[in-house]
Order: C-alpha cells, then sequence, then structure tokens
C-alpha cells in the first residue's frame, strides 16, 4: 500500500497548518504546486517551504497588521492561482474562516456573492490587486462600503516569530472554513468545515486514491469549489505530492490542454465531473490525439453528476490508443456537507456498473435486468463512514436491495450550515426510528449493491412522481438527449409542469455547432416520440433553447428546480435562429 509523506503519524496532527509545517520540514524545496499559464508551459511554481513562508507572513499580517481576530471571516475572490493556495493556508495558520467563492463575472454571480455576503458578515475580502480593481469588483466595494478589503499580492511583509508563536493552536472541532453548496436545489448554503474534517476527510482520499509524495496531480477544477480545493489543494499538502493547477476556462475552451498537460508532466492522478470527458471525446481531434502519452495517468476521478457507463467506456476505447488504461477510470460520490469524499475505488480496478429494472426502480428496487438501464457503481465507502439507506417516510433502514435516502456519519460529515439552526437540524440531525445517533441526509437516492458498493440513482427533490410512479429525471433526460443528434449530451432538464399529474416539462439544449437550428418542430417530435416509446410519460410540453441556456451548478449539476422557476417565468423559451453565443459565453455557462 502507498503511504503519504508522514505515513501514520499524519493521523496525529490536528489540521492541515500542522500538517503543512511537517511537510515542509521534510520535502523543503520540493515543488507543491505549479501554476500552467499562458503561453502553454509558462509555470508559476511554490515549494513546500515557500507555501509555509509565505503563508505564515500573510498570517502575521491578518494578525498583526490588519489586526483579524481568532474567528473573522474573510471572502476569498481569486482567479486560479497560487495566490489564492497562499491566502487559504494563511487564514487557516491565522484562525480566520476563509470562505471561498467564484469571482463575479456576470450580474448572476454577482447576485450570488452579494447573498453569500449577507449570509455569512464577513470581516474582509482578499484578492489581488488586479482583480479588486475590475468594474465587477469596484461595483462591489461601492456597495459595501464598509467592507475592506485586502489585496494580498501587495503585502510584503516578512514571518514575525512573536506573532507566529500567538496564532491559535487549533482544536479539531474548531471552525477552519465555510464551504457554500453549489445551489442545484436552492441558495447557496455555508456549509460549517472543521480541521477535523479536513485531517479525517484527507485521510480518507489518500487511502482511495493510494496517493503519496510520488504522485503528480493535475487540476483545472475551480479551486473555489470543493472537488478542486479538497480533492487537489489539501490533497497535495497532506500526501506530499506535486499538484498542477490549469485555468478551468482554457480547459472548456480547449479541453485538449488538459490531456496534453497529463501527458507532458507525467500526471498520476486528474479528473473531474463526467461532462469533463464528454468534452474531451467530442473535441480533441484524431491528431492531438495520436501525440498524446496517458500511460502515467493512474486515477482518473469522474464525480459531481451522474456518472455514466456509456462516457467511461467511450473514453477508455478513444483514448487506448493514447495508453489510457480503462481502470483508471475512478467513479466516486461526495458533497460540501461530507467535505467532500464519501465514495469510491479502489483505484486502478475496474468499475463496476449494473442494469436496473426501471419498473422495479418505481417501487425504489434495485432489481438486475439485461433491459435495464445502466447504474455505476460509486464505489467502496470509506470505513470512517457509517453509511444507511433510508426509507424516507417510515424512517427506517431499507431491506437489501432497497433504494432509498443516503444518510452518512462520520468524523467528515460538517459542523451544520452556517446560521441556518433549522437546516441544520433537518439535514445534519436526523435519526433512525428506534435508533440513538444522528446522521447527515444527502438528499441523494441510491442503494448498495451486492458487492457493498454505493449506487446514487438520483436526488430526493428531483423525483418526478406521477400517477403514483416513480420516474428519475436523468433517465428521461439521456433518452431525450439521444432522441435527435442536434440536441447536446448532460444539458437538459426534466420535471413536473404543475403540481399533479399534467405531465412532464423536458427542456433540451442545442448544441453548438446545431445552433441556430430552423427544424425546431422536428427535434421536439423527436423527443415527445422516444420519451413515449421509452418512458410511458406523457410529455406537457419542450422547450429547445439556445447553448448554455440549462441552469448548471459550477460542477456541472443542472439545476432542475431554478430551470423550472425559469419556465414558469417564461424565461426559457426555444432558441432564437439568428444568433449564437461568443465562446465565452459558451464556456461560462458549462462551468
Amino acid at each position: 500500500m502507498r503511504v503519504a509523506v508522514g505515513g501514520n503519524k499524519l493521523n496525529d496532527f490536528q489540521s492541515l497548518s500542522q500538517i503543512l509545517v511537517s511537510q515542509s520540514a521534510i520535502l523543503a524545496d520540493r515543488t507543491a504546486f505549479s501554476y500552467i499559464g499562458k503561453p502553454s508551459g509558462s509555470i508559476d511554481e511554490l515549494s513546500f517551504c515557500g507555501l509555509r513562508a509565505r503563508s505564515d507572513a500573510l498570517a502575521c499580517h491578518l494578525r498583526g497588521g490588519v489586526g483579524l481576530p481568532e474567528g473573522a471571516r474573510a471572502v476569498l475572490l481569486y482567479p486560479q492561482s497560487l495566490d489564492f493556495v497562499v491566502a487559504f493556508m494563511a487564514c487557516l495558520r491565522a484562525g480566520v474562516v476563509a470562505v471561498p467563492l467564484s469571482l463575479p463575472i456576470n450580474r448572476q454571480d454577482q447576485a450570488r456573492l452579494l447573498a453569500v455576503i449577507e449570509d455569512c458578515s464577513p470581516d474582509a475580502i482578499f484578492t489581488l490587486g488586479s482583480i479588486g480593481r475590475l468594474p465587477e469588483c469596484q461595483m462591489l466595494a461601492q456597495l459595501r462600503p464598509q467592507l475592506p478589503w485586502l489585496f494580498t499580492d501587495e503585502v510584503f511583509g516578512e514571518v514575525d516569530e512573536n506573532i507566529l508563536r500567538l496564532m491559535p493552536t487549533h482544536v479539531p472541532n474548531d471552525v477552519a472554513f465555510l464551504q457554500y453548496t453549489s445551489g442545484s436545489t436552492g441558495l447557496p448554503k455555508g456549509v460549517i468545515v472543521s480541521h477535523e474534517n479536513i485531517v479525517s476527510n484527507q485521510r480518507m482520499i489518500s487511502r482511495a486514491f493510494g496517493t503519496d509524495h510520488r504522485d503528480i496531480g493535475l487540476t483545472w477544477l475551480p479551486l473555489y469549489h470543493d472537488m478542486g480545493l479538497i480533492g487537489f489543494v489539501m490533497q497535495s499538502i497532506y500526501s506530499g505530492a506535486l499538484t498542477y493547477m490549469m485555468s478551468p476556462l482554457e480547459f472548456l475552451q480547449r479541453p485538449q490542454i488538459w490531456l496534453e498537460a497529463i501527458s507532458r508532466y507525467r500526471v498520476t492522478v486528474s479528473g473531474g465531473p463526467n461532462f469533463a470527458y464528454e468534452l474531451c471525446l467530442k473535441r480533441v481531434p484524431d491528431d492531438v490525439l495520436a501525440g498524446l502519452d496517458l500511460s502515467s495517468w493512474r486515477v482518473a476521478p469522474n464525480g459531481a453528476e451522474p456518472v455514466r457507463k456509456s462516457t467511461l467506456k467511450a473514453f477508455a476505447n478513444r483514448f487506448a490508443a493514447a495508453g489510457f488504461d480503462e481502470r483508471t477510470h475512478f467513479p466516486c460520490y461526495g458533497l460540501a456537507e461530507a467535505t467532500l469524499f464519501v465514495s469510491g475505488g479502489p483505484a486502478y480496478e475496474t468499475f463496476r456498473s449494473m442494469r436496473i429494472d426501471p419498473v422495479h426502480l418505481e417501487g425504489h428496487r434495485a432489481v438486475q435486468s439485461e433491459q435495464g438501464s445502466s447504474v455505476v457503481s460509486s464505489g467502496q465507502i470509506a470505513e470512517e463512514l457509517d453509511v444507511r439507506i433510508v426509507d424516507v417516510d417510515t424512517l427506517l433502514p431499507c431491506q437489501p436491495g432497497g433504494v432509498g435516502e443516503i444518510w452518512v456519519a462520520g468524523p467528515s460529515i460538517a459542523k451544520g450550515y452556517w446560521k441556518k439552526d433549522q437546516a441544520t437540524v433537518d439535514t445534519f440531525q436526523a435519526r433512525l426510528r428506534g435508533e440513538d445517533g444522528v446522521y447527515m441526509r444527502t438528499g441523494d437516492l441510491g442503494f448498495i449493491s451486492p458487492e457493498g458498493e454505493l449506487i446514487i440513482t438520483g436526488r430526493l427533490k428531483d423525483l418526478i412522481i406521477i400517477g403514483g410512479k416513480n420516474y428519475y429525471p436523468q433517465d428521461l433526460e439521456a433518452v431525450a438527449e439521444r432522441a435527435h443528434p442536434s440536441l447536446r449530451m448532460g444539458s437538459s432538464a426534466a420535471f413536473l409542469a404543475g403540481d399533479g399529474d399534467e405531465g412532464i416539462v423536458m427542456v433540451v439544449e442545442l448544441r453548438k455547432d446545431a445552433f441556430p437550428c430552423a427544424d425546431l418542430d422536428g427535434i421536439k417530435a423527436a423527443v415527445r416520440r422516444e420519451i413515449s416509446r421509452q418512458a410511458a410519460v406523457r410529455v406537457a410540453a419542450i422547450a429547445v433553447v439556445a447553448p448554455g441556456k440549462v441552469l448548471k451548478t459550477t460542477s456541472g449539476k443542472i439545476r432542475r428546480s431554478d430551470c423550472r422557476k425559469e419556465w414558469l417565468a417564461g424565461k426559457l423559451l426555444d432558441a432564437p435562429v439568428e444568433s449564437a453565443p461568443t465562446d465565452m459565453s459558451e464556456a461560462r455557462k458549462a462551468a
């Protein structure tokens, strides 16, 4: 078994800050992070010692210069950069509660940012000078004039040993940072993540991935999102591995640069949501494929949205010529409320899938059938976690093979939601009937396979019930997307037309190369025909929308409830035929 630098001693540390101190002593000037920028090949590097020195110096400035007290909250507004890593680690060191958020590029981002600021009441905003002077940030500063801004790249202080000695000694249950959810089923909520949550989840990820100091990671995932921050930045510090970072927008515009970087830097661990692999299948040309060497790639995590067997198989088949091994695929499951990781792996073993009879699934039973729909296993449950499949009507555990809500308990389960007492009780303090102990309700539906692995079937709030029958929206969406070649995979939304049995609404999105498209009636007829044939459910309405119009979270999940609101408000209309969106708008929506 591969073991991270420090071995079992890592289990003795109570915070990621302590682990960084240890790693910097062991690994010294070994590179921890490299940012791959433009032009291709230009690199900005940060060693383990360099990260410790820079974050300690900034932490001293936060406590001694700015005067932020322990427990103060700071919003982090950074582009993909090493400066973000320094600022985040400085917050952990100084006992400042970091709140990582995305930059306000458009009005929707600005509205979300203002909502989060209202929710968490930060004491400061940290960013770069070049970012803070952008019009979008200047507007935010005018709206909240009492909120101080700190441009961390313009702080040139040194480590003050006297101040450093006064830094807080972290108690495992202390708040480390707030991870705001992506909001797939409502307004974003601040998940309270403790130091214990971080360390325990890093231990789970390291064990599942098999990572150690010999690994080389690569991520284009946004660093304000849990997959990028916890799955790669924190894991690099925990395991002592080198991690390359690149721009999310550059990946979305030219997905081949992800695979080229894996090939060039001999990356062993890199991944993302299912749509990332789909993008590579569609947009990496054959001449680029011919120059790739993916044989170093050992673990390719795939999570955050439904993992499709067809995607895994197609990716493995196409990139086998470049040395990609199908065993590299690593379907996994996690969520912010569990810090991140819940299940996945084992690493470098062929993923499991099974076909489930849709009729039995309507009755919340997982029965295998050769004619059923494929579901992919999310792998083994972390041994520190207690996962139960629960009948939400009876609050009793489901019998083997039963489909129910996934409840989780364990040391990486977050403390609750920031300043949302009732939501915290409802989500984090669920109790099984007749049993002691509390569980976190994930809101996801699933079951435990005969092999003991976790399989996700959908979201509880998204479940469509018509005439007493249960329909999973992702199944209807998959049928609709395959109905016509002009439709974009992974970019449709199915939901109820009303509160009764009026039927479903299908919002399907055109592929960029099929837009504008005049044959909207033909597309609607094909979608209606296939859903009627394969799912036997009535379609009340269909909207064929322009690329980028179907609402998604930052991790690529379909925001079905928000799509329904948009449709009811008359905002999700058939695509116009006279113009197409720019590359940037398309990329931003895909993100």
